[in-house]
């Protein structure tokens, strides 16, 4: 697709955009998010950050914790990055998740895309976090104040048979 000055939609644009992913214990930075994906070539990023939320449902939430199966999960992101870059022509990606304990109001997820114009990122992004959502192997836990937890998206997420292959047992656990 040509610009008004003849330009190429996309020119000077690598032919395989940066996709960069993280998976850590560590507190998300929205500063290394940003960094990893801008481009002179792409006028639009788009960023999302998705954190724990209290209340949740009526109950107040302390914390999330979230297990991962560290190499299917990385592997995961970046197909779901890869995939994303080439269907909406991104110049760049980012996707970022955090595993164990996260608080109340601190990031659990990032996600970025960067592209030569705003309507590419944006799609972009919003495709990168709803299929990392929907397709990567990472379970999350809600713990509440009140005490008690939960599984989110599933009634046994041991068995549960969805798209998501269930979380890892722990070490030592018998199943019912």
């Amino acid at each position: 697709m040509s610009g008004a000055g003849g330009e190429v939609y996309g020119a000077g644009m690598p032919d395989r955009p940066a996709v960069t992913v993280v998976l850590t214990e560590a507190p998300l930075s929205l500063d290394a998010a940003f960094r990893a994906v801008v481009d002179p070539a792409c006028g639009g990023t788009a960023l999302f950050v998705g954190t724990t939320r209290t209340p949740n449902e009526g109950r107040q939430v302390d914390q999330l914790e979230y297990e991962a199966h560290p190499e299917l999960a990385v592997r995961a992101l970046e197909r779901v990055g890869r995939a994303a870059a080439a269907r909406h022509r991104l110049g760049a990606v980012y996707l970022a998740h955090r595993v164990g304990v996260v608080p109340a109001a601190e990031p659990s997820v990032v996600v970025a895309a960067a592209a030569p114009h705003r309507a590419a990122a944006l799609t972009g992004c919003r495709e990168l976090i709803d299929e990392l959502k929907r397709t990567v192997p990472i379970w999350k836990k809600e713990r509440f104040a009140e005490g008690g937890a939960h599984w989110v998206g599933s009634l046994d997420p041991r068995g549960s048979g969805g798209l998501k292959p269930s979380p890892p047992e722990p070490e030592g656990a018998a199943r019912a």
